[in-house]
């Protein structure tokens, strides 16, 4: 009788993992502890402490993706990879790194193309975007830098039906990812020449 409990525990904990995978892909939420939240209320666990970490979200968002989504899901990603290398052609001046869930192979409808870019000054990119006429969402973004939270200016739009996330960081910041939410450790990246090789396509 002693392992019933914990059993009850990993079966909420792998229920709260599912949910949040299925609001990630499905419904777009774009950030784990939101979606591990939600998961909570909608599956009526308030309360409850054994929650899953971001890597088991992950995880599970993935294992979702490939069992509901399938083809589907692969065509998507190649979509929004696709999308992603043609963005980082195009602001090449700025030194783009792909980040986040496209990078990871993370593909729902509503999934957002990070990218993070490097300047001088912040307005550089904002000047850029203003000449090429592209109308954009002007925001920020709080990324972890070393143990400490700190916001960056971010401008979001769509080319095609992809949506895309600039980041624009500190030329200082190239050489030292930020932290990744997910694990703590320094956030993966892949230049454009990078993404052409998750493509399967040669850079000229």
């Amino acid at each position: 009788m002693g392992a019933r409990p914990h059993s009850g525990r990993n079966r909420a904990r792998d229920q709260i993992a599912q949910e949040a995978a299925r609001l990630i892909i499905d419904e777009g939420v774009l950030d784990f502890a939101l979606a591990k939240r939600k998961a909570v209320s909608r599956l009526g666990y308030d309360g409850i402490g054994d929650l899953p970490n971001n890597q088991e979200i992950e995880s599970a968002a993935l294992e979702y993706q490939r069992l509901f989504l399938g083809q589907a899901g692969e065509d998507r990603l190649r979509v929004l990879r696709q999308s992603a290398l043609a963005a980082m052609q195009f602001l090449a001046p700025f030194q783009p790194q792909l980040v986040g869930p496209v990078l990871t192979g993370i593909a729902g409808e509503n999934t957002r193309v990070t990218l993070h870019l490097f300047a001088n000054r912040a307005e550089d990119v904002l000047l850029f975007l203003l000449d090429q006429d592209i109308p954009f969402e002007d925001a920020s973004k709080r990324i972890n830098i070393g143990g400490t939270q700190r916001e960056f200016p971010t401008y979001r739009f769509y080319a095609g039906d992809a949506p895309l996330e600039l980041v624009v960081l500190p030329m200082e910041l190239q050489r030292r990812p930020p932290l990744s939410p997910i694990d703590g450790k320094p956030m993966p990246h892949a230049d454009a020449d990078a993404v052409h090789s998750l493509l399967g396509t040669a850079s000229d």
